[in-house]
């Protein structure tokens, strides 16, 4: 029995505790990861993880199955997160605290990590999350198109255009560097 099966397993017994307990343990980090990616800082994405998990223990009881578990979840994640952005509460800077970074980095190095956050907030949302998701988690097209419930071609279609963005800013970059 898979985790998942584990959680629907408490879900059908309606033991909604355990099944929330499951379910924070399997998602916690992700969740972060992927709030810490959209809004740009720990304390922020920390407050934006505690507000999904809150929607999910209310839902949790009324969760139907018709996706699976980490769609449905990545789903309210993206919601809180697009919430967020339009209430005009996002940081407008990007923190420079290296301990933070280490929070929800893939990797050791705080520079390079830096460099990606600072990169990644001159996208869209929804091209900020594709890429997240495709790049940093290593999903396929396919998985990322599941949980964020569109067409792989649309998520194709993100990554393609993040892309091109992400290279315009970096040619800026280098040529005010070079102007310097």
């Amino acid at each position: 029995m898979n985790d998942e099966d584990e959680v629907r397993r408490h879900l059908d017994g309606r033991d909604f505790e355990r099944a929330f307990e499951l379910v924070v343990g399997l998602y916690k980090d992700k969740v972060f990861g992927l709030t810490y990616s959209m809004v740009g800082g720990a304390p922020q994405a920390e407050d934006v993880t505690q507000d999904v998990f809150l929607r999910v223990w209310r839902a949790l009881p009324l969760f139907e199955a018709r996706s699976s578990l980490s769609t449905w979840i990545y789903a309210i994640t993206r919601n809180a997160c697009l919430n967020l952005k339009a209430s005009g509460h996002e940081r407008a800077m990007v923190r420079r605290d290296h301990s933070e970074r280490d929070l929800a980095s893939p990797y050791r190095n705080p520079d390079a990590r830096l460099l990606v956050d600072e990169l990644l907030h001159h996208l869209p949302p929804e091209y900020r999350i594709v890429l997240t998701m495709y790049y940093l988690e290593g999903s396929s097209c396919e998985e990322v198109g599941r949980r964020l419930d569109m067409p792989a071609g649309t998520v194709k279609t993100y990554l393609h255009r993040a892309r091109r963005l992400l290279a315009e800013v970096l040619k800026q970059r280098a040529n005010l560097g070079g102007a310097g």
